[in-house]
């Protein structure tokens, strides 16, 4: 993907899909990137200090123009997008480039592997938690969010070793995450959109012709075709990871808790994931009886997670006061 100078033009409407990990969206990125206009690459991350550090908007100095070269480079997702740091200088450093906006929009333009596409979006889990910031910089920008049953998306995540596969640190993730998405909701129809993941895979053409109208874009059934390019769109250490985006969409994925899940760990997940998932209109598995246990339960793990974290602080600091040579006691 090496850069090619990119136009001297302002972005069409960015887009950024958004949601918990493990809930499809690699597949609608690869959908996405099957249309002739439209053009996700591979994870950046390396927006998440650039919106933590930089101005949002006004003009940016020099020094914090090199800042954000250094954080890109320097960012361990940089080499996903297989473009040469020269590239990314040139981009950043282009006297054109006056706000963060126009910097990240020349960055995706240069160095995303645009080949001659107009339009640039984004697929990162954690961009969940930036969708009011990403906002601010892009205030034309549109946010997909999609989302998953919270019981499939957390056996995923433990299957494929999230959190260590600690089935209480992964709901809590899609719970945060999942909140922070329909943040978006309060930009209103035209900037936000809600699609599930069970119905993109079972009715896909509907509901992708139903996120190019969102993005003011004509569907192409060429978007069903993701599978086929799907091996060179993904980098190579994720290669275990995407292995079902080699195949057509169905249903095969949907409901698959049902015979992984322990019994305890449905308890874990819909205790801590309940509230959201009604928000979505996912139904809990747990009769409405047991809402005062689900509640307490919640409140038990909650405390002893944290006391755990409190812990760990507690050692860390004991070991950085101990005598030389017996650190680790």
């Amino acid at each position: 993907m090496l850069g090619a100078a990119a136009p001297k033009r302002m972005v069409e409407n960015p887009f950024f899909i958004v949601g918990s990990g493990r809930s499809g969206t690699t597949v609608l990125r690869l959908m996405i990137n099957m249309h002739s206009r439209l053009r996700v690459p591979r994870e950046s991350w390396f927006l998440i200090p650039l919106l933590d550090t930089l101005p949002l908007s006004g003009p940016l100095r020099k020094d914090e123009k090199e800042q954000a070269f250094e954080m890109i480079s320097s960012h361990s997702r940089w080499k996903d997008w297989e473009c040469e740091d020269a590239v990314l200088r040139r981009a950043i450093f282009d006297p054109e480039i006056a706000d963060l906006a126009a910097l990240v929009n020349r960055i995706y333009f240069d160095c995303a592997g645009m080949n001659g596409k107009p339009r640039w979006g984004d697929k990162t889990p954690k961009y969940s938690y930036y969708v009011m910031k990403l906002h601010e910089v892009f205030p034309t920008a549109r946010f997909i969010h999609l989302y998953r049953d919270a019981r499939d998306t957390c056996v995923s995540m433990r299957n494929g070793g999230w959190c260590e596969g600690d089935i209480q640190r992964i709901v809590r993730q899609w719970v945060g995450m999942t909140r922070a998405a329909r943040e978006g909701a309060k930009l209103g129809p035209d900037h936000y959109l809600e699609v599930s993941y069970e119905a993109l895979v079972t009715n896909p053409e509907e509901h992708l012709r139903k996120i190019c109208d969102f993005l003011g874009e004509p569907y192409q059934p060429e978007m069903l075709d993701f599978y086929l390019t799907a091996a060179k769109e993904t980098a190579p250490w994720e290669d275990g990871i995407h292995l079902k985006t080699r195949s057509p969409v169905g249903a095969a994925n949907i409901g698959t808790w049902r015979k992984e899940l322990s019994r305890w760990e449905l308890w874990v997940v819909e205790a801590y994931a309940s509230a959201t998932m009604q928000t979505v209109g996912q139904a809990i598995a747990l009769p409405p009886a047991t809402a005062p246990l689900r509640w307490a339960l919640r409140s038990a793990l909650e405390a002893r997670f944290r006391l755990g974290l409190l812990w760990q602080k507690v050692k860390s600091r004991l070991a950085f006061c101990a005598p030389r040579g017996q650190e680790s006691n």
